[in-house]
C-alpha cells in the first residue's frame, strides 16, 4: 500500500469526515488504499465496511488546499488498477462499435 505524501498531513491523519454515500457509515482510515500518486494528487479506493459499496476517487493537492472527488463504483480495487492503464476509446472506436451493433 502506498502512503500519502507528507505535505498533506490533514488528509493522512483524519478521514473521519468521509462517509459512505449509501449507508452513511464513517469510513475507517485503514480502509483507504492509495492506488497511485502523482505530483498533483492521488487515486484512491475505499470499500465500506458496513454495506460493502465501493468508491474510487481522486485527491487533488494544490496551493488552495486539498480537494476530494469520488464516485460509487462496482469495480473492485484490482479492476480500477487494470482499467486505469487502458488506452482511452477514440471516437472512431465508438463509431465502429455502433456500426457493428447495427448489423
Amino acid at each position: 500500500m502506498t502512503t500519502l505524501p507528507s505535505h498533506d498531513s490533514a488528509l493522512s491523519k483524519d478521514h473521519s469526515f468521509l462517509h459512505c454515500p449509501v449507508c452513511q457509515t464513517a469510513y475507517l482510515p485503514d480502509l483507504f488504499t492509495i492506488l497511485s500518486i502523482t505530483d498533483g494528487g492521488a487515486l484512491y479506493f475505499v470499500q465500506c465496511q458496513q454495506c460493502q459499496h465501493s468508491m474510487q476517487g481522486t485527491v487533488v493537492f494544490s496551493e488552495d488546499g486539498t480537494s476530494l472527488v469520488g464516485m460509487l463504483t462496482d469495480f473492485l480495487e484490482d479492476d480500477i488498477i487494470n482499467f486505469r492503464d487502458l488506452t482511452p476509446l477514440s471516437s472512431d472506436d465508438v463509431l465502429s462499435f455502433y456500426e457493428l451493433w447495427q448489423q
